[in-house]
């Protein structure tokens, strides 16, 4: 009789997981609108991101807590506030927003949220892993994520003289920054919220040596070289992520090499998906040895040519980052690290998840390959969830 109520047990706990099932994918499709709305347009944007948010709050994530009433998982979202007024901080799973604080340098400083805005595109996989990092220190993920943004755009510019000018000027920034002087809103917010990494500042050189090589149009010969560069442009800046939500304690050699190999798997990822378009303005990000023992001739792949040698070589290199962005959770070993780095654990598995789709090595085509809204969301919910 005891099996028998168990089974009953089970069979109505199955048809409940498969109610809240449903009504969750409706509920995270209906959040998604709200979120696809804010991108449409600017004019109704905060009212359309409080929208996406009050629904998240309300609707979405109360039924996903309910998952673990059932045994679904050993974790749920966790409840957050709101302030009364202003357009809403995405707030889950902790209670704070992306907005800088009366402390963090000027939050209407509308300089400060064009770069913040470059940095974390709204619905971008930095922004959603940057929402469930259930981190105090969202701030300074922030700000690194706008510093790193706005190096790009410089790199952006059509004059080399100019990018070169404005990247001499942030070389001395930096040094400002230092010294307790910063004057540009990236680096005041870099300033107030950089108290668990100052020790390791100098690293935001290191991203300003890569955006060096990159307007060198500076060419690599074997994996090691671009290993090198891909620290410089993706590691350091991960680690000071790492560094930032470790918190007081310091890193440990597991997180280091976890965010060492998380920024330089980010970079590779982003590189095999422009790399037709970075090869035709005559920056190569592939090891030319490589190349020339496959016979493929550099120019191609500006050219846009994929014959059989091209699709093995990018097929075997995206396979290559996307087992690397797979293997990075074993590198962490205790639940206080895991959780911690949640951040990136997100991060990893939107990019892994990105990298399932058809090689980013189509014909004569820069495809720009995404998730869509609600798969992106799913992927970052269910890893942030996992990982506590």
């Amino acid at each position: 009789m005891a099996y028998g109520w168990r089974q009953d047990a089970l069979a109505e706990n199955a048809a409940r997981i498969q109610t809240l099932g449903e009504d969750l994918y409706r509920r995270l499709a209906r959040f998604t609108g709200h979120l696809a709305r804010l991108g449409r347009s600017l004019g109704t944007g905060v009212e359309a991101y409080n929208a996406a948010v009050g629904s998240l709050e309300r609707q979405v994530l109360p039924g996903a807590r309910r998952f673990a009433e059932l045994g679904w998982t050993r974790a749920s979202p966790s409840r957050n506030s709101h302030s009364s007024t202003g357009c809403r901080g995405r707030r889950a799973p902790t209670t704070e927003s992306l907005q800088m604080n009366e402390r963090g340098l000027a939050g209407t400083d509308e300089a400060w949220q064009e770069a913040l805005a470059r940095g974390l595109p709204p619905g971008s996989r930095r922004h959603l892993a940057v929402l469930f990092a259930g981190s105090p220190a969202r701030e300074a993920l922030g700000a690194l994520y706008a510093y790193e943004a706005e190096l790009q755009r410089i790199l952006a510019a059509e004059s080399h003289e100019a990018a070169h000018a404005r990247l001499q000027w942030w070389r001395g920034e930096l040094d400002r920054l230092a010294a307790g002087r910063p004057s540009h809103p990236i680096t005041r917010a870099l300033h107030g919220a950089s108290t668990h990494w100052r020790a390791e500042a100098s690293l935001l050189h290191e991203a300003l040596v890569a955006a060096d090589l990159d307007l060198a149009r500076f060419t690599y010969r074997t994996w090691t070289e671009l290993e090198a560069y891909c620290f410089r442009a993706g590691g350091a800046l991960q680690t000071l992520i790492a560094a930032t939500l470790a918190g007081v304690r310091p890193l440990s050699a597991q997180e280091r090499e976890f965010a060492r190999r998380l920024g330089s798997a980010l970079r590779q990822a982003e590189m095999l998906q422009r790399l037709p378009l970075d090869a035709g303005r005559g920056r190569l990000y592939a090891p030319l040895d490589v190349l020339h023992d496959l016979g493929i001739d550099p120019a191609s792949l500006g050219r846009g040519e994929r014959g059989p040698p091209v699709r093995r070589f990018l097929d075997d290199w995206q396979a290559r980052v996307r087992g690397e962005l797979l293997a990075l959770p074993t590198l962490l070993d205790t639940a206080l690290e895991r959780g911690a780095q949640r951040h990136g654990l997100v991060l990893a598995a939107l990019y892994a998840r990105w990298l399932d789709q058809p090689a980013a090595a189509e014909p004569r085509q820069q495809r720009r390959l995404d998730l869509d809204s609600l798969d992106r969301l799913w992927t970052a919910w269910r890893t942030a969830v996992r990982h506590g």
